[in-house]
């Protein structure tokens, strides 16, 4: 069955080979760009490759960029949009933690509403949020990140069952280190504005050496792309998948330590 799906985020990365993947599978895909320059050789590309795939300029926290999106009637809404900003949280500036509120939380709710009286109306849908590992347990300097995906997975399992009576169906992604670059960009982003008199100073050389280790064992996307696609195609989703699923111990693994274990664990 043929389903018209919206995704956010698909300059690159996962959102973007997830509408590829989407389209060869012969899904009509909306594959949505933060910026209106990403659109065109975008659409060039897909096109040259027969692939039904409509590249639009959608900026999640605009709310006519949201409006607009709601009239394309998506069968299947993939919140895959997001931004990340790093740093300890008694120190960082409250506008970087809006930013992230506001785009990987409140924007992904604002489509969400926007699409759920069309899917209600016709009696089915699908929204499949795309969470991370990050999601389920802390991590000490990615706090500012780490809020947004907790909150996007209590999101998620209050729409599961609210929706559920209006024949929707709601699914979480959780990826493990991808890459895609997003990971590198995010770890940067406390560089930018971490003073040397920082009350975690002594920290400073820890987290550049985690910073400069973190990309080596990157996965490549295809596994979050599988589970995308048996996400949007499988007649009983999975409510939650962790990909790859290798990393699914790490998580079983986080959670099931007491708190001060955890704690010991990541000072």
């Amino acid at each position: 069955m043929s389903d018209t799906i919206l995704i956010t985020g698909c300059r690159r990365g996962i959102g973007h080979d997830a509408a590829i993947a989407l389209a060869k599978r012969g899904h009509t895909v909306f594959a949505a760009v933060h910026f209106e320059k990403d659109i065109l050789p975008n659409q060039q590309a897909t096109d040259r490759d027969g692939l039904r795939i409509t590249w639009l300029k959608l900026d999640v926290t605009d709310p006519k960029d949201v409006a607009r999106a709601a009239q394309l009637e998506p069968d299947v809404l993939i919140n895959n949009a997001a931004v990340g900003q790093t740093g300890p949280l008694a120190e960082i500036p409250l506008e970087r933690v809006r930013l992230g509120f506001e785009t990987n939380v409140i924007g992904a709710l604002a489509l969400i509403q926007a699409v759920v009286p069309g899917m209600a109306a016709r009696g089915h849908g699908r929204i499949v949020n795309i969470s991370s590992v990050a999601g389920r347990f802390v991590i000490p300097a990615l706090g500012p990140y780490v809020m947004t995906k907790f909150s996007l997975e209590a999101m998620s399992d209050v729409l599961r069952v609210e929706l559920a009576p209006l024949g929707i169906k709601v699914a979480i992604i959780e990826p493990g280190k991808i890459l895609t670059g997003f990971n590198e960009q995010m770890l940067a982003t406390k560089w930018e504005w971490l003073k040397a008199d920082s009350l975690f100073k002594d920290k400073f050389d820890l987290w550049r050496k985690r910073d400069k280790n973190f990309t080596p064992g990157s996965n490549p996307t295809t596994s979050v792309v599988d589970a995308i696609v048996a996400a949007v195609e499988s007649p009983k989703p999975r409510i939650r998948t962790v990909a790859p699923s290798n990393n699914r111990v790490l998580v079983r693994l986080a959670r099931s330590v007491s708190d001060r274990i955890s704690d010991w664990f990541f000072r």
